[in-house]
């Protein structure tokens, strides 16, 4: 595959992720709280109340990925091109980790799966963090705490209870939301503005 083949594939990939992707899955978790508000769903494990708080937190989640993947990276990575596939394999699977987990803490003897799942999210998250040397060390710390709490909740089964998942749910939460509102601003973005910089030299220079 030549330059320009990939060049559109990586302009494809995007438009897919962020046009389509994102939008369909959040447009299903809204249908499915709608239906569990008003006790269409009877697969629920919990309380209507917990089961929408929960559905409610995964969603603010997706949000705030959303904002900061889209928002602060792609408008960093202003063009498709100068993403690499690490970059597109975080964007890639992180919706799916989050829809999968949305969909296993309503069904009933997969709370744990579900919640390990979600703690796997800032691993995925990982992928493309991994290479900012200003974000890799917050993200591997971030990932391993969240992967040992999620395992926790599979095999202790009697932590599967509705506010010991909704205080997990809101801690990671909020622990991503706190990088994407101080850590991301102070030194991550410099490099990655500094990198697509980098790539956009490298570029003029191929074509001259």
């Amino acid at each position: 595959m030549d330059k320009n083949q990939k060049k559109i594939w990586k302009q494809r990939i995007d438009s897919i992720i962020y046009g389509l992707v994102y939008p369909a899955f959040f447009g299903n978790m809204v249908y499915d709280v709608i239906n569990i508000y008003f006790e269409k769903d009877k697969a629920i494990v919990f309380s209507v109340f917990d089961s929408i708080v929960i559905s409610v937190l995964i969603m603010t989640f997706v949000v705030v990925n959303f904002m900061h993947l889209n928002g602060d990276v792609n408008t960093t990575y202003n063009k498709p091109q100068y993403k690499s596939r690490y970059y597109f394999a975080c964007d890639f699977i992180t919706p799916i980790l989050l829809f999968a987990a949305f969909e296993l803490l309503r069904i009933e003897n997969s709370v744990g799966i579900g919640i390990l799942i979600f703690c796997l999210t800032p691993a995925a998250i990982l992928i493309y963090k991994n290479q900012n040397p200003h974000s890799k060390v917050f993200f591997w710390i971030y990932a391993i705490v969240s992967f040992l709490i999620g395992s926790s909740f599979l095999i202790w089964k009697g932590l599967q209870s509705a506010i010991y998942l909704e205080i997990v749910i809101f801690a990671i939460l909020a622990t991503y939301f706190a990088y994407m509102v101080w850590k991301y601003p102070k030194k991550s973005r410099d490099y990655d503005k500094e990198y697509v910089a980098q790539l956009i030299k490298h570029e003029k220079e191929s074509d001259s």
